[in-house]
């Protein structure tokens, strides 16, 4: 540290001190940036759907540095990465239900099917009837609660909706023609 009295010997003395300034901000900078650096550093090479908040949490802390520490974060291609390996995972996981969705949902129709053709030979009664009309709803349900495509899901409801309101009309046509009959005789 110098005196006052060497300080005046001194032209650029005012520059000197602004410039440690700058280093001593830079340097903070660089502390906070390399705090996020190695937060990326942490995530897994082969990434899953599990590392998925690891690197929401990294992104929202890289998120939080100014501009001029983000520019010390020289691994940010990492995170970048890991974000679109997540996106592609759950665009993956969502074909796969889709897939699985659209499975239960011809197993469901191919039921329903069964069923119609059952009230059609009057073979069968109406609290079985109702009990597979119920559990077509709880599939969808439990369908909804896996966090399957929303819009998805009310399609397919209103469909079931639409097929349950046919069987219902078509079982209560074929129990009014059974009543008929019996009065006749």
């Amino acid at each position: 540290e110098l005196t006052d009295n060497q300080k005046v010997f001194i032209d650029n003395y005012y520059l000197l001190i602004e410039l440690q300034k700058s280093l001593l901000e830079e340097e903070k900078y660089y502390q906070n940036a390399k705090i996020v650096v190695d937060l990326i550093n942490t995530i897994p090479l082969d990434i899953s759907l599990e590392n998925k908040s690891l690197i929401i949490s990294i992104r929202e802390k890289y998120d939080l540095l100014n501009q001029n520490e983000k520019k010390y974060v020289d691994n940010y291609h990492i995170l970048l990465n890991a974000e679109a390996k997540i996106i592609n995972l759950e665009n993956e996981l969502d074909k796969e239900n889709i897939e699985k969705l659209y499975n239960e949902l011809d197993m469901m129709i191919e039921s329903i099917n069964n069923t119609l053709e059952d009230v059609k030979k009057n073979e069968i009664e109406s609290e079985s009837l109702v009990n597979d009309i119920t559990s077509f709803l709880e599939e969808i349900k439990k369908n909804e609660e896996k966090g399957l495509n929303k819009y998805l899901i009310i399609a397919i409801g209103l469909t079931s909706v639409f097929i349950i309101v046919a069987i219902i009309y078509i079982f209560s046509l074929h129990q009014s023609k059974i009543n008929i009959d019996k009065e006749v005789i």
